[in-house]
């Protein structure tokens, strides 16, 4: 790729004015020039194309000389007036203009110093006309001059009226409007299509009475969801159509700028339509986790704002290079790091240059690089939100309702499923990693009927995103665990895990022999690979208990997300052929619907966790 000596000089077009001007020679292989110069005898004539440039054809170079005065020409015709300027606009790009030199208003005027060179570019209809003027001693003020007097009669030869270089708007605006698109075509549709098509499929039949697949709701459900995300994006697509057409019509081009208007419109109209008529139903309603003061939580801001920061960065300076890799002229090779150094002040631009012309050549690269370095930043945001988790007694004193307890073997914390329901804001909307900890993805529905609390891990010292956690000493944990679960409006349970331990047979021995509300779910984490052993552990050992009895006996199929115990109706349990956070958010919300009955009441008792806040910790 060819790279410019300065971002602030001639960068193609100087190379044209050594061609014409400088270099020897070369044989006769263009038509007859359609203009000379009086009294300059005709040196040199040649094809010339602009390499790398599609958009035109080959064109003609010719040199004449009176004395020691050179003069040079080259016509280059393109498919289009518009494909003409945005082709001559990236030959003079990053050269520096002198409109006080101006004759014709549209020209590009320009001053090579090593070279001694004056050039003026323009467009007549469909040919970029590159004028080189060059005088004895490389006076600047006298091939300016000599260059100004042969510029009026050179248009006056060539057939139509003179235009400005000029960049092509609509192909920026296309690529603003296309490249979020091309994105997630390349990139993102691919990859949610190898992992939909790797992810494992459950089996849902069962002649159980209490059972039901909620695979059809949770379809549903991400049918809504798409069809809204798709209305924001045609509202988005056709909002910046009609800012297009405002500016275009602005500019003059009246009839495109109206059109773009009014389709913008139309798109608008369409896609509030299809946001409305897709509205969020209750179960997408998760409130965000709570957080905490203090020192803690700065660190924990500035982590996130950071990752705010350079996440921004990343987009908005892929976007400007993605523009500039549009009105970038050819180039035979890429600035190096040690270039872009040491160009000083211009060193900025540069940087946006080389950015923006590995984007054009190199598109698929970048783009993963840029994925990369999104992923870097969501890890800096989790970070500064495990940072800012607040602690048990926060989260009870800004939550009055009585709380839900999650009981859960300590290996599961580092557990993940396919999240895509509560993914909010411009950090999730980037994380192309579609993926949540199993946790976090049932708490944020969970903490729709109360506050969710869990016991940490010996020797925790940075809290995971998700419960609020509380640690106790191995003397006390077990009383303050017994005193969370009675005051608890639902003990959730994890039902896989890697084997029944001494602490967490505890904890089920604790829900199935005295726990005094009886109010329990059980959830089936999704454990891959692992699934069929981790649940049998399970049910092995608490199929000598009462309480859980009937579920142990249950024929109940793979596909077993939740399961729940009323007073009512026993044990119901729900399924689906997938595990992803939108199916298990199904689940939870059918679940808690069943146990609506008999939590019912318990809002009404103010006192009811007053007991713990007095020795939940800071």
């Amino acid at each position: 790729m060819r790279q410019p000596g300065s971002p602030l000089r001639v960068l193609a077009v100087l190379v044209v004015a050594v061609l014409l001007i400088v270099l020897p020679h070369t044989p006769a292989h263009a038509d007859e020039p359609p203009w000379s110069p009086a009294g300059y005898e005709l040196q040199d004539d040649a094809a010339y194309l602009i390499d790398g440039e599609s958009r035109c054809s080959e064109g003609g170079r010719w040199t004449w000389a009176s004395g020691s005065e050179q003069v040079g020409l080259i016509l280059v015709p393109c498919e289009s007036p518009t494909a003409a300027q945005a082709a001559a606009s990236g030959q003079v790009l990053f050269s520096e203009d002198h409109p006080e030199e101006k004759v014709l208003d549209v020209e590009h005027v320009s001053w090579s110093e090593s070279d001694g060179v004056a050039l003026r570019v323009w467009v007549q209809e469909t040919t970029i006309v590159v004028l080189a003027t060059s005088v004895p001693g490389g006076d600047a003020a006298q091939a300016f001059e000599l260059g100004a007097e042969h510029a009026p009669d050179l248009a006056a030869a060539l057939p139509g009226d003179p235009l400005p270089p000029e960049a092509d708007g609509y192909g920026v605006q296309g690529i603003l409007i296309a490249a979020p698109l091309m994105i997630w075509l390349l990139l993102v549709l691919p990859a949610r299509a190898v992992v939909a098509l790797r992810r494992p499929r459950y089996d849902v039949a069962t002649a159980e009475p209490r059972w039901r697949d909620i695979t059809p709701a949770a379809a549903a459900l991400t049918r809504r969801r798409r069809w809204r995300r798709a209305g924001w994006w045609v509202t988005g697509i056709a909002l910046g159509l009609v800012v297009f057409g405002v500016l275009n019509t602005a500019l003059g081009a009246v009839v495109d700028g109206v059109a773009r208007v009014l389709v913008g419109v139309l798109g608008t109209v369409g896609g509030v339509v299809m946001v409305r008529k897709n509205a969020a139903l209750p179960v997408e309603h998760a409130g965000r986790l709570p957080t905490t003061l203090g020192a803690r939580a700065w660190w924990g801001t500035a982590l996130s704002a950071l990752a705010y920061a350079l996440a921004i960065g990343v987009v908005l300076g892929t976007a400007l290079a993605a523009v500039a890799s549009v009105v970038l002229p050819p180039a035979d090779r890429i600035p190096s790091i040690g270039e872009i150094a040491a160009a000083g002040s211009a060193a900025p631009v540069l940087l946006l240059v080389t950015v923006g012309l590995l984007i054009r050549d190199s598109m698929v690269l970048v783009l993963l690089g840029v994925v990369a370095l999104l992923v870097a930043v969501a890890g800096i945001d989790a970070l500064g939100r495990r940072l800012r988790a607040a602690s048990l007694r926060e989260v009870l004193v800004a939550d009055p309702r009585p709380p839900i307890l999650y009981l859960r073997s300590f290996d599961e914390d580092r557990l993940t499923l396919p999240a895509t329901l509560h993914r909010r804001g411009l950090m999730d909307t980037l994380n192309v990693i579609r993926r949540r900890r199993f946790e976090e993805a049932i708490v944020v529905q969970l903490q729709r009927s109360g506050p969710v609390v869990a016991i940490a891990p010996p020797g925790a010292r940075l809290p995971k995103i998700g419960a609020a956690r509380a640690s106790y000493g191995h003397d006390e944990w077990q009383e303050k665990v017994t005193e969370l679960a009675q005051r608890a409006a639902v003990v959730v349970l994890s039902a896989t895990p890697s084997s029944v331990r001494e602490g967490f047979g505890w904890e089920i021995d604790l829900v199935a022999n005295r726990l005094e509300h009886g109010r329990v779910m059980v959830v089936v984490a999704p454990w891959r690979g692992q699934l069929a052993r981790r649940w049998e552990a399970f049910r092995s050992y608490v199929s000598s208990l009462p309480f859980f009895a009937d579920l142990a006996s249950a024929s109940l199929p793979d596909g077993l997300l939740v399961a729940a115990r009323t007073s009512r109706w026993g044990w119901s349990s729900w399924g689906a052929t997938r595990r992803t956070d939108v199916t298990y958010a199904v689940a939870i919300d059918h679940a808690l619907h069943a146990l609506g009955e008999d939590m019912a009441g318990l809002d009404d008792d103010p006192d009811a966790v007053d007991p713990l806040l007095a020795d939940a910790g800071a």
